[in-house]
Parts: C-alpha cells; sequence; structure tokens
C-alpha cells in the first residue's frame, strides 16, 4: 500500500517536459556515477578483481525503499516540489530494473577463485552429510561414570559446528513411595544421588562450544518411555554410553528398548571397563583425546556416515583415520569375483569424502574369512585409541540387534567402539 500511494503521487506528464527531463537524467548519471566509482575504488583497495568490482557496483547502484521513503516524507514536508519527486522515484525505479541485466553481464566474466571454490564444495558438502545436519542432541545416561567419552565426542564435534546438548540422567525408580511420603530418607537419598550424577554429568560437558547443555534428571518406573518422549522433541541424534553388556540384551533392557524405538538417529559409545587395582576407586573424570581412528566400511550409507563422524573428530583431535574394507573370503556372491578391485574402490571413495573434512587418510583393504577378528586384530595391532561402526537396526523383537558382527566387534574391541545408527 505504501509503495502504491508513492506511485500515485508520481507526475509522469512533468517528467515529459524537457527540462524537467534533462535534470532527471542528470541526477540518473549522478546517482549510477557515485555508486559504481565509490564500490570500484573500495573493492580495489580490497584487492578484488575488476569485474568482481563492476558486479558491485551494480548490485548496490539498484535504489529501492530508503530513497522512495525520504523523498515521500520530503514531498510531505514541502522540501521536494512534484517534479523534484517524481525524479527521485524515477531513480529508483531505474536503478532497480538496470541491476539485473548488469548482474547476470559482469558475473558471467568472473572468474572463480579458490577460495569460493572451496566454499561452494563444503556447503555442498553439508547439504548432503548427515554429521553436518545434527543441531540438537539429547545424550541419555543410566551411569554417571559412563558419560565421560559421549560427552567428550560432542564436545569435539561441537568445534566444527553448533550443537546443542540436553544431557538426561535416567535411573529406574528404586522405591515407590507415596507422596506423604516425599521427606523419607531413602527417598531423598534417592534425589541426593541424582543430583550429584547430574554435576558429575556436567564436567565433560564444559567442553562443549556454543549454548550451555541442558541437566534433567528421570526417575521414573519406567524410564524408556520419559526418554523416549524427550527424543520425540526434534532432536537429530540420540547418544547413549554404556559400559555394560547383557546376555539376553544387547546393553540391558531399558537400552535396547531406547534404542529399539528411538525416534531418531542414535549413536551408542561403549567404553571397555577400565582396567582398576583392587581396593582402588575409578578416576571421576579424565580428558580423552583419540589418535588412531578405525573405521571399517562395506560401502554402505551407514558407513559413509560412520566415515563423515570419523573425519569430524579427526579434524578436531588431529588424529588420524584408518578406513578399513576386509573382503569376505570363501562367499558365493557373484560381486566379489575381484574383491580387492571392489574393496579399494570403496575405501577410495569414502578417503575422497573424509579428506574434504581436513581429515588425514590411510586405507587398509584386506581379505578374511572372519572379517570382525581381523578387524579386532588390526585394531589391537595398530594401537587404535577408537573404532566407529556404521551400521542399521535390524527387526528383532524388542532386542537392539545389529548384527553378529557388530556384537563381535562391541565385545571384542579392545578400544572404545561409537557404533552409529542413522537410520
Amino acid at each position: 500500500m505504501f509503495f502504491a500511494s508513492a506511485g500515485v503521487k508520481v507526475d509522469l506528464m512533468r517528467l515529459a517536459d524537457p527540462d524537467v527531463a534533462t535534470v532527471g537524467a542528470i541526477v540518473l548519471g549522478i546517482a549510477c556515477f557515485g555508486k559504481f566509482v565509490g564500490c570500484y575504488l573500495g573493492a580495489w583497495v580490497c584487492g578484488i578483481s575488476h569485474w568482481e568490482r563492476l558486479a558491485l557496483g551494480s548490485g548496490m547502484n539498484a535504489r529501492g525503499a530508503m530513497e522512495i521513503i525520504v523523498a515521500t516524507i520530503g514531498l510531505s514536508l514541502g522540501v521536494l516540489s512534484v517534479e523534484m519527486y517524481s525524479i527521485v522515484v524515477m531513480v529508483a525505479i531505474a536503478t532497480s530494473l538496470m541491476a539485473p541485466p548488469l548482474l547476470r553481464w559482469t558475473l558471467s566474466k568472473v572468474k572463480m577463485g579458490e577460495s569460493e571454490a572451496k566454499r561452494l564444495e563444503m556447503e555442498a558438502l553439508a547439504a548432503s552429510s548427515f554429521i553436518r545436519q545434527v543441531r540438537r542432541v539429547l545424550m541419555v545416561s543410566r551411569n554417571a561414570h559412563s558419560v565421560d567419552l559421549p560427552a567428550q565426542i560432542l564436545g569435539y564435534l561441537s568445534h566444527e559446528q553448533p550443537i546443542e546438548v540436553t544431557a538426561v540422567y535416567a535411573r529406574p525408580q528404586a522405591v515407590k513411595t507415596p507422596w506423604w511420603r516425599g521427606l523419607a530418607r531413602r527417598v531423598r537419598r534417592y534425589h541426593a544421588t541424582g543430583a550429584k550424577a547430574l554435576e558429575r554429568i556436567g564436567r565433560p560437558l564444559r567442553l562443549l562450544k556454543g549454548s550451555r547443555p541442558e541437566l534433567k534428571l528421570i526417575t521414573d518406573p519406567d524410564p524408556a518411555e520419559q526418554v523416549l518422549a524427550e527424543a520425540a522433541r526434534d532432536y537429530e541424534l540420540l547418544v547413549l554410553g554404556e559400559t555394560q553388556r547383557s546376555t539376553e540384551a544387547l546393553f540391558g533392557p531399558v537400552a535396547d528398548r531406547i534404542i529399539h524405538k528411538s525416534p531418531c538417529p542414535t549413536l551408542i559409545v561403549r567404553e571397555p571397563a577400565p582396567k582398576i587395582a583392587k581396593g582402588e576407586k575409578p578416576p571421576l573424570y579424565r580428558v580423552w583425546s583419540p589418535k588412531k581412528i578405525l573405521v571399517p566400511t562395506v560401502g554402505t550409507e551407514y558407513s559413509k556416515n560412520a566415515v563423515e563422524l570419523a573425519a569430524v573428530l579427526a579434524t578436531s583431535t588431529r588424529a588420524e583415520v584408518t578406513i578399513i574394507h576386509i573382503s569376505r573370503t570363501g562367499s558365493n556372491d557373484v560381486d566379489i569375483a575381484r574383491p580387492h578391485e571392489i574393496g579399494a574402490q570403496i575405501v577410495a571413495r569414502e578417503a575422497e569424502r573424509a579428506k574434504k573434512f581436513g581429515a588425514s587418510v590411510e586405507t587398509v583393504v584386506m581379505e578374511g574369512a572372519r572379517p570382525e577378528e581381523d578387524i579386532v586384530r588390526v585394531a589391537e595391532q595398530g594401537g587404535y585409541d577408537l573404532l566407529i561402526i556404521g551400521s542399521s537396526l535390524r527387526a528383532v523383537s524388542a532386542r537392539a540387534f545389529f548384527g553378529h558382527r557388530v556384537e563381535s566387534l562391541l565385545k571384542n574391541a579392545p578400544c572404545p567402539v561409537v557404533l552409529l545408527s542413522a537410520g
């Protein structure tokens, strides 16, 4: 409505007057000259190329809202005549119509620099990357001593991209107490334990860059349902720190339910139980920084996500990434006719993607009858600090199941294992 009313006040017949048209042409020329010369000189001082200077002038030459607003106020105050007002509006319209063809012409002459090409490549990589899309993370812990590693991994991820973390300490309600006994000693002791656990969880999360993490305590007879309800609140990743394995379930009934029903991708961090001498207490907190990361790949989308995670961690910690592919010998698959050649193509493709994130990458191609045992052996002999596996959740009742090979690696790996299920 404002621009329509501003246009109604323009007297086009006045612009047909030769004197008014001459003044309008002079004003338009001075306006364009000032913009182009000012932008050209400023860009020249900054070391920008000739055609880029002209493109900046073409873009800055377009006038619009501010000029018309000032002209409208000047007309209402009597500072500008109808003729001068019409000239100012005409200049705004003419320069706005000039901008698109001038920009197309000048930008067609601009040669893309190396930094600009790299920026566009990184934008395209981030658009197709799983790990670069992670912004909100829910970290769940059922044991205050199993939070150090997941928290530090998230801290290293936050060095490369902004991450908001909500940390939850989930523990089943040990005692069912009526509301009128809420001040009983057992209940007070239970809540005091939860408060200490949250304090313990908050220490390693200080490594996070950006906003401070939100800490929540869940004490419920069925903590899994409360965690799943929280996870449904638009999180891109659910992180679990687990140190125990069960014979009937992968990590236990509560963790398996969370993994099985999670509405978002999950990242499970399993650290081998620390070797502590008899009578000693486990350390409250230790700084962990991986130096060598091993990533098995079979060329699937899940493997690609694991490689991305390893590359981002390696960029933050300056670690070395080794991408390994082990072709299973004795298989009847048709595609296994040239196992080494196919494996080399897979690791080369994954290595190229990891290098785009800035990681230092090595590749290994092997053949073996039991790939999971070969991976464990390579991890042990190579002194690797971290093993990252990409896998998909299999539909096996309520139990979290990622395949026998993954379970074997979780059980036998000599180093911490990160299992990423992005689907």
